[in-house]
């Protein structure tokens, strides 16, 4: 008489368990990695522009350092027009990234 023994089937290993990934998962780690990209990219432009808006700044200070950058009424008017107009902007743009490297540093 034949006897056949039966087996139950293995349990899976816990680390075997941790490898495997729910379908879900992986997508939203996708959208996670995504998502931080897009922060980054921000962040990449605002240092970008604020470091374009400081170079102008130094060379229109250098302009306005020169006396004779007064002598046409006109042009110190739109000089200082245009100082006023890159302070208004590079306080726009370190907010901005103020904001981006913020939302960069929150764990997702």
């Amino acid at each position: 008489m034949l006897v056949q023994t039966v087996r139950p089937p293995p349990k899976l290993s816990t680390e075997f368990e941790c490898q495997r990934t729910p379908p879900y998962r992986g997508r939203e780690r996708k959208s996670v990695s995504k998502a931080r990209k897009q922060v980054e990219s921000r962040v990449a432009k605002a240092e970008a522009d604020i470091l374009k808006l400081e170079t102008e700044q130094a060379e229109l200070s250098k302009q306005l350092e020169n006396p004779s950058a007064y002598t046409d009424s006109v042009a110190a008017k739109d000089f200082n027009i245009k100082a006023a107009h890159i302070i208004k902007y590079l306080e726009k743009k370190n907010n901005e990234w103020d904001l981006a490297t913020e939302e960069l540093s929150k764990p997702y």
